[in-house]
């Protein structure tokens, strides 16, 4: 039970959530001596489509921590297995016990609760009913945390990740990419295959906001920042990032992906949100400029080009996503220019 406690005043003191999740596998393996203690991340609700994705595992070989596949011993995909899918459908925890081993695996919300994770101790020698309330109650807390976590990290209005966690998420994504991709020349970068899948930034400004506010007034125009937030929480994937930056903007930090689809996710975005019906205004629209991350270059060089993609739509008609890269290629913007002018202002100067 002292092991217990420590391990609460750990978790208590740490703000990274992935060692978070760690430290979590790691202590219920260490405490409760299971055979095995896996973290998954569903990639929608569960079903036969399912995609589970193993992030933290511990057993006997220690932890890993890095997202793959999940599936069974038998190569079966574990959306299929029946505490998993009893724990997701039914939001509470599920133990199976055994004569001689139990199981048991908890339903973990996720991302502000919109991603479910499952939480899965499997294997655990036989536990008094004291011991299982403890470990149900250390759980609890870890799931407490994380929404402590969210509420000093999200945006109060529309749930999307706030301002002033950008920073620290966009240092964490350069460290991401491998080193083999910041060393790769930019010429073979643009080849028909990189070697590693490059990241993007999107912003996003919702086009005229300011005439929704003077025409409607505020609570119509915090309606449609809620509106907008939950259409781009529907359109983009749980594993991409999701910020508001104040007033009508937007900022998408997308997971790797291969550049001949970048385009068709962030103007799926745009589309989707052109024919949504906003009551009382009718149609809003928006603008979206975006870049690739290049690891060797500055933050405030990269969300400069995003910006510059962004400012472009905005001056050529409203209603457009634009690539930043490929308006350099065409020679719609000078890209000694956009460099100049992004060494100049720091991120709050760009994004208010």
């Amino acid at each position: 039970m002292n092991e217990l406690l420590r391990q609460v005043e750990s978790i208590s003191a740490c703000r990274d959530r992935d060692l978070l999740a760690i430290s979590l596998v790691s202590t219920l393996k260490t405490v409760f001596r299971p055979g095995t203690v896996r973290l998954y991340r569903l990639s929608s609700n569960v079903g036969a489509e399912s995609q589970v994705t193993i992030v933290v595992a511990a057993s006997d070989a220690g932890v890993e921590f890095r997202e793959k596949a999940g599936e069974d011993e038998r190569g079966e995909p574990l959306a299929a297995h029946p505490l998993i899918a009893a724990a997701a459908r039914d939001s509470r925890p599920v133990w199976k016990i055994g004569a001689t081993h139990s199981d048991c695996v908890f339903p973990l919300p996720d991302a502000g609760n919109s991603t479910l994770c499952i939480l899965a101790v499997m294997g655990l020698p036989p536990l008094v009913q004291v011991e299982r309330e403890a470990l149900e109650q250390f759980v609890k807390i870890y799931v407490n945390f994380i929404g402590l976590l969210d509420y000093s990290e999200r945006d109060s209005l529309t749930g999307l990740l706030n301002r002033k966690t950008f920073d620290e998420a966009f240092d964490r994504m350069l460290a991401s990419i491998p080193v083999e991709a910041a060393l790769e020349p930019l010429e073979e970068r643009r080849g028909e295959r990189p070697l590693n899948d490059p990241r993007w930034i999107g912003v996003i400004d919702i086009d005229h906001f300011k005439r929704v506010n003077d025409t409607y007034g505020h609570l119509f125009g915090d309606e449609v920042l809620l509106r907008v937030a939950n259409v781009m929480k529907t359109v983009f994937r749980r594993t991409d990032r999701l910020f508001r930056f104040g007033g009508e903007e937007f900022v998408v930090m997308l997971q790797p992906t291969p550049q001949e689809h970048v385009f068709n996710i962030f103007d799926r975005f745009r589309q989707t949100l052109e024919k949504h019906e906003f009551p009382q205004i009718g149609q809003i629209t928006c603008s979206l400029g975006f870049t690739r991350v290049d690891p060797a270059a500055a933050p405030t060089d990269i969300l400069g080009s995003a910006d510059q993609a962004l400012y472009f739509a905005k001056e050529h008609g409203r209603n457009q996503t634009r690539d930043f890269e490929q308006l350099v290629a065409e020679g719609l913007i000078v890209l000694q220019q956009a460099e100049a002018t992004q060494t100049g202002p720091d991120l709050d100067a760009l994004f208010g």
